[in-house]
């Protein structure tokens, strides 16, 4: 609306009032939300590329055999030693998505049983050092034990689970066990064994008196003939 001032007769420039100020008012706050809104969403469009500039993992390029230091840089996500040095190379995963370490095979000098493949460490002769050795098909690790007449100290020792003396001065070895139960029972000394009793031992033992003699006694062998 233009307006001219009180003087018709002078000439005045337009003075141009809105013609509503709530209107104006209205498409002022619509800019702002307009300008506020495009603000937002560059925003959330350079969010993903000041995350994608962070520090990205390393590409899982190598391939089975390569050395490698961490786990991602394999193609198979297996970073694992494979022999007894520690060297790393990318190794495939077990059937159930496993990266286990390598593992000693039967035969090598071991200390406990989870550096074994068959996990199984423990002694294979009389000698200290321990190696691994295959598990029983009960899967059970036994250690060694020592063969037939080999000296002994307990029951444990021995295979046979049976550690005796023969004698009572001989050291203790191990043997059979013997009977229909298989126990563990000391051996029997045969009779041939045990001196033959005279019957002059069994008169000395009886005071002079031999009532089961079979035989002549001492005093009968010593009488005279003539009486």
């Amino acid at each position: 609306m233009t307006s001219y001032g009180p003087n018709t007769a002078s000439w005045h420039y337009p003075v141009v009032t809105p013609a509503c100020p709530t209107l104006h008012i209205q498409a002022t706050k619509t800019r702002c939300l307009m300008r506020w809104s495009g603000h937002l969403l560059l925003l959330l469009l350079l969010l993903p590329l000041a995350l994608t500039t962070q520090e990205e993992p390393l590409s899982s390029h190598k391939a089975i055999g390569e050395a490698c230091k961490l786990h991602r840089e394999c193609q198979s996500d297996c970073c694992t030693t494979r022999s007894l040095s520690p060297q790393t190379f990318c190794m495939p995963q077990t059937f159930f998505q496993n990266c286990l370490p390598w593992t000693k095979p039967n035969g090598y000098m071991c200390t406990h049983h989870m550096e074994c493949w068959s996990g199984c460490c423990t002694h294979t002769s009389a000698q200290q050092p321990k190696f691994c050795k295959y598990k029983t098909i009960f899967r059970q690790c036994l250690p060694w034990k020592k063969p037939l007449r080999a000296q002994c100290a307990k029951h444990e020792e021995c295979r046979s689970r049976c550690c005796l003396k023969a004698r009572k001065l001989s050291p203790a070895r191990c043997v059979r066990r013997s009977g229909v139960l298989a126990l563990c029972l000391p051996p029997v000394t045969p009779a041939y064994l045990f001196p033959p009793v005279t019957a002059a031992v069994r008169v000395q033992e009886t005071g002079g008196a031999c009532g089961v003699c079979s035989g002549p006694t001492a005093s009968e062998n010593h009488a005279d003939p003539a009486v």
